[in-house]
């Protein structure tokens, strides 16, 4: 990378010659001017008033270029981004240190468009996946409040309430872990832990919700100990998995393997439902998109977007393969010792 004083140093060194070049062309020139004379003349304190001013213009311009327009332009998108305009974009020339600090500002910049906090639409669809619960508790507590209703509605309006009221909490828990997965730069990933005792235990504590679907779970799940983060591949095991129970048919399989090799591990989930189109694919990450929401009303579209927010700050990834109506399988590949 060229440093902005090496940049400098070489400008100087070039205007320098060239001002020393000009009065050199200009006195060569003049054969028949006694040369005691030339420093006594004004020709001599005309060049060396032409020659400081080419000199400095040179400097200047180089200057203007090399450092000046690129401060002002940097300046002028810092001013938009205050105004909040982030689709700006500055051009990067050179490899110095200014070079640098523009591709940081776009990718800074890239950022921010992205970030979902500062984005009207993820506002508005966090408002109403609030509202919704809230508004429900609000109604059936007031029918409840009235007095005028039989043992067994009040029974069904309390049931109504208590899930209403769980929804509400795992959504703030979804979205406090997003929040902390999206500020935490350094994930520690120096935990040993056998990862198909975690699944198993996974599928354990989802056994009524499979159970309820008369689904027939295939496991292959080898023995693998991986060194990673205990409690963040727990949550990614558990999002999957709940994820690939919703969306599965009654009376269909379920298939969960995990394998090994000696730098990978690869953990495989594959559900038979209604499949997602590949137009839906490319959303399936994003904050608060639901796949098929008619028929998923509970599902808030959190935990997809924790899920590869975890499998990225563990250094893997997450891929997903899809037929609608038929299938659904994800894959997520994890280092055997994320150190």
């Amino acid at each position: 990378m060229k440093k902005l004083s090496v940049k400098i140093l070489v400008t100087i060194f070039v205007v320098l010659g060239l001002s020393t070049l000009i009065p050199r062309l200009i006195l060569t020139n003049i054969v028949d001017f006694p040369s005691q004379e030339i420093f006594q003349s004004h020709l001599f304190l005309i060049g060396m008033i032409v020659t400081a001013g080419i000199s400095l213009t040179l400097f200047g311009l180089a200057i203007k270029y090399i450092i000046i327009n690129r401060i002002r332009s940097l300046s002028i998108a810092t001013k938009q981004v205050a105004h909040g305009n982030f689709d700006i974009h500055i051009e990067s020339k050179g490899r110095d240190e200014l070079s640098s600090l523009s591709d940081d500002f776009n990718q800074m910049i890239l950022e921010l468009r992205a970030n979902e906090y500062l984005n009207k639409e993820f506002v508005r669809n966090f408002s109403h996946e609030f509202k919704t619960p809230i508004s429900a508790i609000k109604g059936y507590a007031e029918l409840i409040q009235t007095g005028n209703l039989t043992p067994e509605e009040i029974v069904e309006y309390s049931e109504i309430i208590a899930t209403e009221s769980s929804r509400l909490s795992n959504l703030s828990k979804n979205m406090l872990q997003l929040s902390i997965l999206d500020s935490t730069s350094i994930v520690k990933t120096d935990q040993d832990f056998n990862v198909s005792e975690q699944i198993r235990s996974v599928i354990q504590m989802l056994q009524l919700s499979w159970e309820e679907k008369k689904l027939e779970l295939n496991l292959e799940l080898d023995e693998v100990h991986i060194t990673s983060n205990k409690e963040l591949t727990y949550q990614i095991w558990k999002n999957l998995i709940d994820n690939a129970i919703n969306y599965s048919s009654v009376n269909q399989k379920l298939d969960v393997s995990i394998k090994a090799d000696k730098s990978e591990m690869i953990f495989s989930i594959t559900n038979y439902g209604i499949g997602i189109s590949p137009e839906e694919q490319s959303h399936i990450y994003d904050l608060f998109y639901v796949v098929e929401k008619s028929r998923h009303q509970t599902s808030s579209g959190i935990g997809l977007s924790i899920t590869k927010r975890i499998v990225e700050k563990l250094k893997g990834k997450i891929e997903v393969n899809s037929q609608v109506n038929e299938f659904t399988t994800f894959k997520v590949t994890l280092p055997i010792n994320s150190k």
